[in-house]
């Protein structure tokens, strides 16, 4: 599988073995297209996506990461807060716990 690689702190993120359980195909084609969206800056449709993706697959980790990114970017902070908590319920160990742990300020609440 061919995996882009970006900087710690953007908001795409590959899919990590570890993060939960493998999202159903639906979950997995919005989340692939909410990542596009948000590349090009188009981040009110791609936090619908990531939504969708979330919802479809509750267990899958990397929407919740890159669905609490694009709530700050959107500035829907409590939103973010949710999602970057579930994340790291997900995934407490991961290469990105720290990067969710900075966004939460220091807590895992």
């Amino acid at each position: 599988m061919h995996r882009r690689r970006r900087r710690p702190g953007s908001a795409w993120r590959a899919r990590s073995p570890r993060a939960g359980r493998a999202p159903s195909g639906n979950a997995k084609a919005r989340f692939n297209l909410a990542n596009e969206l948000h590349h090009r800056h188009e981040y009110q449709a791609a936090l619908i996506l990531y939504r969708d993706a979330a919802a479809l697959a509750p267990d899958f980790a990397d929407a919740h990461f890159n669905l609490a990114l694009t709530c700050e970017q959107l500035e829907l902070v409590e939103e973010a807060q949710r999602h970057w908590r579930r994340y790291l319920d997900l995934d407490p160990t991961g290469g990105w716990a720290a990067i969710a742990r900075e966004h939460l300020g220091g807590t895992t609440r």
